[in-house]
């Protein structure tokens, strides 16, 4: 029988960030879960603690590559190999809040959404109590866009997702633009019918990244207007959400 729910890791040269993540997500585990971990080739130990953790825990399931291909082939290659009705991508530098599994495995049993959207803050050094970016409710919406435009769907360890619906577009991702996992949930979200769930309650936590802000910038910006050019050309978004969505790329706080 297959797990409910995959959480997904993509990961690369981040060995003692990963073991975090993973202890994050272990001490709430339960029946019904697998955790997938993608590696990209890493040069430093990751693949030490890949193997201990999965030496001793038979759900865990490993992938990879033997040299780096991109974050972009590398999202795609841990979704490919998920296994679970839902897949949650998770950062490997990100970590599972108290009680943050539960929370998701009671909504997809009660709603059966297409999509879920979590709720996360940012930290540096060690997770704390922190103002989320988002309202701290939860909200069903059934139109796509409406969902949207109020998530966002740009922090990948928020994104949960139906994993047979997804992979109907995980072909048409551009590698090379940094963004496979909002371009999967965005194209998915836009043409397959809710529900589509907000999860203001269910925060994860998010490491703020250590490289300069100007590089963030690039990635976290330029690459997804570039995707919403392509949905509007495409005429899965219309002028007024395409506009709106600009406006909150450029104004958000970025975790």
């Amino acid at each position: 029988m297959n797990p409910i729910l995959s959480i997904s890791i993509p990961t690369f040269n981040r060995a003692s960030f990963l073991q975090e993540a993973l202890d994050s997500v272990l001490l709430q585990h339960q029946e019904g879960v697998e955790i997938v971990i993608s590696d990209n080739g890493s040069s430093d130990n990751t693949q030490e603690i890949i193997k201990h953790y999965a030496d001793k825990h038979p759900f865990i399931r490993v992938c990879g590559f033997k040299e780096n291909k991109g974050i972009d082939q590398n999202i795609v290659n841990v979704v490919k190999h998920a296994q679970g009705e839902y897949v949650q991508l998770f950062s490997d530098d990100d970590l599972f809040t108290k009680d943050l599994l539960k929370t998701i495995l009671d909504e997809v049993v009660k709603t059966s959404p297409m999509a879920i959207c979590l709720n996360h803050f940012s930290f540096k050094q060690r997770p704390q109590s922190s103002k989320p970016f988002l309202p701290n409710k939860r909200l069903s919406f059934e139109n796509g866009r409406k969902f949207f435009s109020f998530c966002g769907l740009g922090f990948i360890s928020s994104l949960i997702f139906k994993r047979k619906e997804a992979l109907e577009y995980i072909d048409t991702v551009k590698m090379g633009k940094e963004c496979a996992h909002l371009d999967i949930v965005t194209r998915l979200v836009l043409q397959k019918q809710g529900p589509f769930i907000y999860l203001g309650t269910g925060l994860i936590a998010g490491r703020a990244p250590e490289i300069p802000r100007y590089n963030m910038i690039n990635s976290c910006i330029v690459f997804q207007k570039q995707l919403y050019s392509e949905l509007f050309v495409q005429k899965l978004i219309c002028n007024a959400l395409y506009h709106t969505l600009l406006r909150k790329l450029i104004f958000s706080d970025l975790p």
